[in-house]
């Protein structure tokens, strides 16, 4: 298999194929030493002779009952000589990964050995492995799709000579599985409490494309108490627990998922010459529904539904540092999709409970306002980049409801237009009133402003834009309302009022909305900055027209 055949494979693709043959592979290299009866014998270099010098193999205290089809072995070790592997790489045909496998014990039931030496087929009643350590150094991969067949290769490299290997199961448990970078030989990720159980496993040439199977057993269920990687930079620790995948159910379900910076707010602000967010996420109850296990096993997920209990996402970014040059025309979350290197189509994306925080630091104030959404439910329809899907329904909409500041209801809906060059979208969003007293810990550090007082009514913005503009309008109403513009105290750290400037803004000011029995809607009209994010076209175009309905022109 070459390095252009494995590109767009799944780290859980990776984890799960890897295990499996594993386990096959060591069985079926004890099976066809017992069919011959030389496991006693020369069983090393007759593995490495096999394989080309490739893979050497050995083991201690081998216990075999042919009578009763039962083999045990300790410490078995499968390991790659490096420099036959860097040879082969380079051919057509050679392995996608360097592995090196141990075991502490291996047993293996129920053999018929008379079957494997008639009829030259394996069949036993079960394989266990328990507490392998399997590291696995991946390649690097180009952006070519696969075009291999993963089990026709393991019937081609497994098989060898045999008609057939049948097995009621294969287990596996409490497996540690490491990925290395082959180069460096630094550990990617270490994840440990790997299980792994494959029911009524049929490996032979009728049944090496059968569709009802998945790696050649009719049920699969895969399961990880702990999994840990490092972001490339160093400045993030991405952690799963509780990985759980049954093909029975046709279910992916993760305890909790961490995305954890390794830097303070000031030291990963500090790390970089530009403004950057910082991400803080954690999801828990991860819930993927209705997977189509065989398109998962061809490198892409479909499935029915995919919910997510409660969960929170953090995003710190400091000002103080200028924003960066980087254009982002073309990288709105909906063309982003596009882009991914792994096909998914998900009907209904569910955040039944979240929490959300953008965190700004002013470099006027040196303090930090908070943009927070309480009690998020959301429902995002539509989730793919699969053409065949596009053409059916080319819109994406998130359906948005939460409590601004936990004080007053919101709700909007988002339509993204997939596959559009321009990067079309639309946005209708509507608040409830509140006191505006409560929008002090947010505009005080980001504005330098406070309101002294007022009532917020409602709020209302529709929004059609693109990559490069934004239209729409905006109806806000409010009653009472007085603003003190401020200046930061650095001696005492302390806002204090700035006067003059505090009672011309009053004069400019309209203090309510609606007055004299009229209404005022503020036609929005606003060129995107195109180093900016959609966010930032949304909060700022709607920021404008809100100044411009207050008289803050």
């Amino acid at each position: 298999m070459t390095e252009k055949k494995i590109s767009r494979r799944t780290p859980l693709f990776y984890i799960i194929s890897t295990l499996v043959i594993a386990g096959i592979l060591i069985a079926a290299i004890f099976w066809q030493k017992i069919k011959y009866h030389l496991v006693r014998q020369q069983l090393n270099s007759a593995i490495t002779g096999k394989s080309e010098g490739l893979y050497q193999i050995s083991y201690r205290n081998l216990v075999m009952d042919e009578v009763a089809g039962n083999v045990s072995v300790e410490d078995v070790h499968l390991s790659t000589d490096s420099a036959i592997y860097k040879e082969l790489s380079k051919q057509e045909n050679s392995a996608p990964a360097r592995i090196d496998i141990r075991i502490p014990k291996l047993i293996i039931t129920g053999v018929k050995t008379p079957k494997a030496l008639l009829n030259k087929e394996i069949e036993a009643h079960s394989v266990n492995i328990q507490s392998a350590v399997i590291e696995l150094s991946l390649q690097k991969q180009d952006d070519k799709p696969s075009k291999s067949n993963l089990a026709a290769e393991i019937y081609r490299q497994v098989l060898s000579k045999l008609q057939s290997i049948k097995a009621d199961s294969l287990i596996l448990q409490e497996i540690t599985f490491i990925i290395k970078d082959p180069e460096s030989g630094q550990t990617k990720f270490k994840g440990s409490g790997f299980s792994c159980r494959l029911s009524d496993i049929l490996i032979d040439s009728v049944h090496q494309n059968d569709s009802s199977r998945v790696l050649f057993a009719r049920e699969i269920a895969v399961g990880c108490s702990d999994l840990s990687l490092n972001s490339k930079d160093k400045k993030y620790k991405y952690i799963f627990s509780g990985l759980e995948y049954r093909s029975d159910r046709n279910r992916l379900k993760a305890a909790k998922i961490l995305i954890e910076p390794q830097l303070s707010e000031a030291a990963f602000a500090n790390a970089y010459k530009y403004s950057k967010d910082r991400y803080q996420f954690t999801i828990e109850n991860l819930d993927i529904r209705n997977i189509n296990r065989y398109a998962l096993f061809s490198q892409r997920l479909i499935a029915d539904s995919m919910i997510l209990g409660n969960s929170s996402f953090k995003i710190f970014r400091d000002v103080s540092n200028p924003h960066d040059s980087i254009d982002r025309t073309q990288k709105y979350p909906q063309q982003s999709l596009m882009k991914l290197p792994l096909p998914v189509n998900i009907n209904t994306v569910v955040f039944a409970r979240s929490f959300i925080e953008y965190k700004e630091k002013n470099a006027k104030s040196d303090s930090s306002g908070k943009v927070q959404f309480y009690a998020v439910h959301a429902v995002l329809s539509n989730l793919t980049n699969i053409p065949e899907f596009i053409g059916k329904n080319n819109k994406m909409k998130l359906n948005f409801q939460s409590r601004f500041l936990n004080r007053a209801p919101m709700h909007a809906e988002l339509i993204m237009i997939l596959k559009d060059p321009a990067g079309r979208f639309t946005l209708d969003a509507k608040m409830g009133g509140m006191n505006a007293a409560y929008l002090n810990p947010m505009i005080q550090p980001m504005a330098l402003a406070k309101i002294d007082k007022g009532k917020i009514q409602s709020l209302s913005y529709h929004l059609n834009a693109d990559d490069l503009h934004g239209v729409g309008n905006l109806t806000f109403l409010y009653s009472d309302l007085k603003l003190v513009l401020l200046r930061k105290d650095e001696d005492q750290n302390k806002y204090k009022a700035k006067i003059l400037p505090t009672l011309a803004a009053g004069l400019l000011v309209k203090n309510s909305n609606p007055a004299k029995g009229e209404t005022r809607t503020s036609r929005v009209d606003y060129k995107r900055d195109k180093y900016r994010s959609m966010f930032n076209l949304m909060w700022k175009s709607m920021f404008t027209a809100l100044k411009e309905t207050a008289g803050m022109k």
